[in-house]
């Protein structure tokens, strides 16, 4: 694959990217993947994006929704303005998060829809 072509992939990315966020189909994914590897616990930035390495799905949602798979700040600036997720307090890993329970968020992660699952508050 040439540079061209590269770039032209990056590009193309970019634009769906931006149009996913432009539809508000980026939150469902990246908070399923969350849900799932996590749970109702709390965690950190650093702790997603550290797990973002092993876990496939996880890295290609964060991927998604921020622009890059270990980009710390950015997610913590996008999990601030999630309306389905809440500031549980800070840490010396840095500020911690929890998945909270709100009517635009229904996740079924056996079917991978926006349908019945209630994220537990911590």
């Amino acid at each position: 694959m040439t540079v061209f072509e590269e770039r032209v992939l990056q590009r193309l990315d970019a634009i769906e990217r931006l149009l996913e966020r432009l539809a508000g189909d980026v939150e469902g994914p990246l908070l399923r993947e969350i849900s799932r590897l996590l749970g109702g616990r709390v965690f950190t930035s650093r702790e997603v994006t550290q797990l973002a390495e092993d876990d496939e799905a996880l890295r290609a949602a964060l991927v998604r929704a921020v622009g890059a798979a270990q980009a710390t700040r950015k997610l913590g600036w996008w999990l601030s303005r999630c309306e389905s997720v809440e500031r549980a307090g800070e840490d010396a890993q840095g500020i911690v998060w929890v998945l909270v329970e709100k009517p635009s968020l229904r996740i079924d992660p056996a079917r991978g829809s926006d349908d019945d699952m209630r994220l537990r508050r911590v």
